[in-house]
């Protein structure tokens, strides 16, 4: 008999949201993986049966991942909630969402941490030898044994055989945290950057915390936001290698700078299955401004007063805040009284060095001219017809 455990309702709904990385409490994709460990039946609370070791199957990119407020896995309530990263022996990368529940072996010195899938999982993933069959269905009546790197479990029989161990749970986000210390940790450095299309690349770094005497790879994609590939940027599947003794790597992507107007858009550089390190920050927002709709000056009004005036000009689009310069008088803000008439230029500079110009006038005051003023008699009745026109001022 199979024991399958019952969730809460709210159990589900903070998996939900934590596993959202557009939650407001999901700030960083923490990530840490592992070499091997063990699928099996969920027997008990504690306990497995028909297990197997990850490797033989043909499993690889083993990692436990969780969207954490910090830069350390947190817990909710009893349950560290997360999900295991997969790649099966097809390459076929799967995510299964669930909470880390028990550990084992029994004793002071446990190696492997128990993964529950959530209630509802149905993953079907490819396998080898010595499993029987060609594929492996992992549902909530299956547990994941994630095993520390550099340590070993032994299922009683081998292949097939069975493994228990200790559900004391209070100890479980520790030892996670310690194995997560014991990897350098890999991060974009900007979460958010900013190009213009003529740049024609967009350039975001990644970086190691940490220098490393192993190679140490991390692997990238891009994503759509409102930019989309092919026709705002080229979209790239690549990967970072660290050779020992290096913390820092660049990710370039290709812009295309169509030639036509249009509004500022992005995407996403997402990091992912990191080797011999953690992810603590996985992913960058890429965003493009249009050249033709960089720094445009509009003027919005220009007053006369007595014999002066003043004008305000406005920075749209480009990247502010921005700066004003008025010539050959007028200061350095966006308005500029006191402008006695002639012409001006205002010159706008966006954050980015970016520059427009804007001319202005200011017309004097002028008095009036009052032409001649003409008259007519008319015979008979008496009358008279006076005229006067103004012009100027």
């Amino acid at each position: 008999m199979y024991f399958k455990p019952i969730r809460s309702t709210l159990s589900v709904v903070i998996l939900l949201l934590l596993l959202s990385s557009n939650s407001s409490i999901a700030q960083n994709f923490i990530t840490v993986p592992f070499t091997n460990g063990f699928v099996g039946r969920n027997t008990a609370n504690n306990a497995s049966d028909s297990c197997y070791y990850l490797f033989d199957l043909g499993w690889k990119d083993i990692q436990f991942a969780q969207y954490s407020t910090g830069d350390v896995f947190v817990a909710q309530g009893n349950d560290i909630i997360g999900m295991v990263i997969i790649t099966d022996k097809n390459n076929v990368r799967h995510v299964i969402n669930g909470f880390i529940k028990w550990r084992l072996p029994s004793g002071n010195s446990p190696n492997t941490v128990v993964f529950q899938p959530a209630t509802g999982t149905n993953v079907t993933l490819a396998t080898q030898a010595p499993y029987p069959n060609s594929t492996y269905n992992i549902t909530d009546t299956r547990y994941i044994g994630l095993t520390f790197n550099g340590t070993n479990i032994t299922i009683s029989g081998g292949n097939g055989g069975t493994l228990s161990g200790n559900a004391a749970t209070s100890g479980l986000l520790d030892l996670l945290n310690n194995y997560l210390g014991t990897f350098p940790k890999i991060s974009v450095s900007n979460a958010d950057t900013t190009f213009y299309e003529s740049d024609l690349t967009a350039v975001v770094r990644v970086r190691l915390s940490s220098t490393s005497t192993n190679t140490i790879k991390v692997n990238y994609r891009t994503e759509n936001g409102t930019a989309i590939a092919p026709g705002d940027y080229t979209s790239k599947i690549d990967s970072l290698t660290f050779a020992p003794g290096d913390t820092s790597k660049l990710v370039t992507i290709n812009l295309v700078n169509d030639g036509i107007s249009e509004s500022t858009e992005r995407f996403v550089v997402k990091l992912f299955q990191p080797t011999n390190a953690s992810i603590i920050r996985d992913s960058a927002s890429v965003r493009i401004l249009d050249p033709l709709s960089g720094t445009i000056i509009s003027q919005t009004s220009a007053n006369c007063s007595g014999t002066s005036g003043s004008a305000t000009v406005s920075g749209v689009g480009g990247l502010s805040p921005y700066t004003y310069s008025w010539s050959p008088s007028g200061g350095t803000n966006a308005t500029a009284s006191n402008l006695a008439p002639g012409n001006y230029v205002c010159t706008i500079t966006d954050a980015r060095g970016r520059t427009v110009t804007q001319n202005v006038t200011i017309a004097g005051v002028v008095a009036p001219t009052i032409s001649t003023v003409t008259s007519d008699s008319r015979c008979g009745t008496g009358t008279v017809v006076l005229g006067a026109s103004a012009s100027a001022g």
